[in-house]
Parts: C-alpha cells; structure tokens; sequence
C-alpha cells in the first residue's frame, strides 16, 4: 500500500434552521396567537439551543445506534438517531429513536469527511433524566470545550455485530491485527498520520479510535483523531498528537461501525 497523502480539509457548512409556518388572517387569527406564544414558550424554554436534523436510518432491534456529528451540530450520517441539539460552545445532546437504559458508549473526535481533526477529547455523560438521550462533550488539547466534530456510539444488550472493521496499529504504522483484508501505513508528509483501508467502503460509517499499545505496555499521553482517507471511500485517515497537541507518532487501536 502506498502512503497516503494528507487528505484536503473540508468545509464546514452553517446549521440548518426549519422554516417557521405563520398564520393567515380571518378566524384562524386566535389560532395563530396561540401558536405564536406556545412558540415563544418553546423558545424561552430552551434557551439558545437548537436542533439540527440531519441523515439517519433507523435501525432494527439489536442494530448499533451511532452518529457522525459536525462542529455546528449537523448530524452528517448516523443509525436510528432522532436528532441532535446543540448548546453551549462543545456541549451537544444526541437522541436516539429507542431506550439507550443499560448501554455503554464510545465517542472521539473525527471530521465528517476528509481533512485532518485537530487534537482533542470527545466525553460521554449519561443524563439521568432521559430515555434515550446522551450529552457529548467536546474539548481541545488545553481542555477548553470547543465545538468539533464527533463520532459517538452507544453499544447495547445484544447489539450484534457490534463492530464491522477492526484494525490494530503500531506507531511506524504497520497493522498488528485487524479484520480480514486490512491494510496500515505511515503518512509520508506528516508526523503521526496514518492511512488505514478495509475490503470496502467504510465512508458512511462511524470511526471510533483510541491511543492503545500494539503489544504490551503503557501507551503516551496524548490525543488521536479521524477522518476519511482523501478520495478513498475505503480508508480512514487517523492523526496522533502529543499531550501537547504536536503531531507525533503513537500506536492506536481503531473500530468502525456501519
């Protein structure tokens, strides 16, 4: 395989915002003023958030429930999720169309596309309150929550198959272990990027990837991030950071679910 070339950064587009239907005149008049308050009771109720719809499927029973989200809160790709609602400056909620009671969750940050993610952290918390609701939390390589892009998944009781590809990688870049017919290299023009392609296209998927030791040992601190691999729907690119948010070279484990 040949190394990759580092893939274009993409551009961010501006959230959707629905368009609000008015009233006519004539006797829908009090119609209209009651739905003008119940909106402005929504808005007061919800503060400066926002929902942003975007592309999903809804799963079968058993089916990973995951979503790709941009830094502005658009959902670019998921499986059964309902929407997402944005908040303060790297905090969003992602709600799923079922239960998400007795689920574990993975979430790092990644672009929706091709580019290179900056360093940093993607935190999962389970609220409480809701069903089938979880907040992500996104910060950079200082620990200051700032919008990113994000993929999360949340992995329940007899979710099966819970993973579709799989990929072990040292940090020169070869592949240690990985699904059947996986390949691994280095970047050749950027320290700690990687290039890692699967049997077939893995471009509307989630890319879930963590710093991990390919044998034994305690892996460095530091920051991993993902993205598509350039033009190559069959590739994720994957970029390592020092605890100091410089490109460096480091092992990582990284799962794709589709």
């Amino acid at each position: 395989m040949q190394s990759p070339s580092p893939p274009a950064t993409p551009s961010t587009s501006a959230p959707f915002v629905p368009p609000v239907s008015h009233g006519g005149g004539g006797s829908g008049k009090t119609a209209t003023v009651l739905a003008a308050v119940a909106l402005a009771v929504a808005v007061v109720a919800v503060g400066l958030n926002f929902v942003v719809a975007g592309p999903s499927t809804t799963p079968a029973t058993g089916t990973p429930l995951w979503a790709v989200v941009g830094p502005n809160g658009t959902l670019a790709r998921g499986s059964g999720v309902l929407n997402v609602t944005v908040g303060e400056p790297g905090t969003y909620n992602v709600t799923f169309v079922r239960s998400v009671s007795g689920c574990h969750f993975a979430a790092s940050l990644g672009t929706t596309a091709a580019g290179v993610q900056p360093p940093g952290t993607a935190v999962v918390t389970v609220l409480t309150n809701a069903i089938s609701e979880i907040a992500v939390t996104t910060l950079n390589s200082t620990g200051t929550t700032t919008n990113e892009s994000f993929h999360v998944v949340a992995l329940c009781p007899g979710t099966a198959p819970e993973i579709q590809f799989s990929a072990v990688v040292a940090s020169n870049g070869d592949l240690v272990s990985g699904s059947a017919g996986a390949n691994s290299s280095a970047g050749m023009f950027l320290l700690g990027s990687y290039g890692v392609e699967f049997p077939q296209s893995v471009a509307g998927c989630a890319y879930i990837v963590g710093l991990g030791e390919s044998t034994s040992g305690t892996p460095p601190a530091g920051f991993v991030t993902s993205a598509q691999l350039g033009a190559s729907a069959n590739g994720v690119w994957v970029t390592t950071y020092s605890s100091s948010g410089a490109y460096s070279q480091a092992a990582f484990h990284l799962e794709v679910y589709c």
